[in-house]
């Protein structure tokens, strides 16, 4: 993220390499996202506190790889990453690099194709950008 940065700056991004882009979404779906929110303590940052997105799901795709995300229900609400194509409530799909760019709130909802509840994209959306920080 930090070439794709400063890149911006010029305003001619490089995309990343197919293998490497689909590396990094997985890294950014289970370490940045899953890890992220069950690791740390919701009371010392309530900016972790997911309960307003219990039950929602998304689907994440890009050529043949899909994960499956759920912010689970429960005490206390975590975030459940399968490696699966189960649908979601709402379906996040895209080139490899786009994907991963628009993961990271470096592209707009117009680079991927976003197919479902609007709601949930907004979800995930709010869920990454507390997680990427």
């Amino acid at each position: 993220m930090h070439r794709v940065d400063a890149e911006a700056g010029s305003g001619q991004v490089t995309a990343a390499a197919d293998d490497l882009a689909v590396d990094g979404v997985d890294e950014v779906l289970d370490i940045f996202l899953r890890y992220g929110y069950s690791s740390n303590d919701v009371e010392s940052d309530p900016e972790l506190d997911i309960t307003r997105h219990a039950g929602r799901s998304f689907l994440v795709r890009t050529g043949q790889y899909a994960w499956h995300v759920a912010v689970a229900s429960g005490e206390p609400e975590q975030i459940v990453l399968v490696r699966d194509a189960a649908p979601g409530q709402v379906t996040v799909s895209g080139e490899p690099s786009e994907l991963l760019l628009w993961l990271w709130g470096r592209r707009p909802d117009a680079a991927v194709s976003i197919v479902g509840d609007p709601a949930a994209a907004a979800a995930l959306r709010d869920l990454l950008s507390v997680a990427t920080q």
